[in-house]
């Protein structure tokens, strides 16, 4: 019948303590062959250096500046997406800065009314945006309410 299969927890176990003595594990194995050892230690460096499938991810240079454009200017993904076009960065998508602009928790953002101005109601709108209070849709437009939370 053979030498018994070790279950998988097992063999990580023997690989991890087998690594660790390193060429005399030769002497030490007896549970398993030794080819057979060493055919675990080439499946295990062959998962440490798979190949990974897919589209590259966007570099970190090109997150910061989508980010930074963002918070700078207020604007939306289309109009950042025109600036990068214009910086030269055609490697991205307008999908693709929605997705960084929500890791970075700018995706719900309403934009920002002129500073300092009465709205219709004749109220200035204080200087401090997290005071934001409701929001209503007129015609098709997106009203914003600036009002103290207390």
């Amino acid at each position: 019948m053979g030498q018994p299969k070790p279950w998988p927890h097992e063999q990580e176990r023997l690989l991890k303590l087998g690594l660790a003595l390193g060429p005399g594990v030769q002497q030490v194995i007896t549970i398993v062959a030794y080819s057979t050892f060493r055919c675990w230690v080439r499946k295990a460096a062959d998962q440490e250096t798979a190949i990974k499938i897919g589209r590259p991810r966007i570099t970190i240079n090109i997150r910061a500046l989508v980010v930074r454009i963002a918070r700078e200017t207020g604007w939306g993904y289309s109009r950042i997406l025109g600036k990068l076009g214009k910086l030269r960065v055609w490697r991205i998508s307008r999908q693709t800065v929605k997705i960084i602009l929500k890791e970075n928790g700018l995706d719900n953002r309403l934009l920002p009314l002129p500073r300092g101005k009465p709205d219709d109601e004749g109220d200035a709108i204080p200087l401090d945006p997290s005071k934001i209070k409701c929001e209503h849709r007129l015609g098709g437009i997106l009203k914003h309410y600036y009002r103290d939370a207390a």
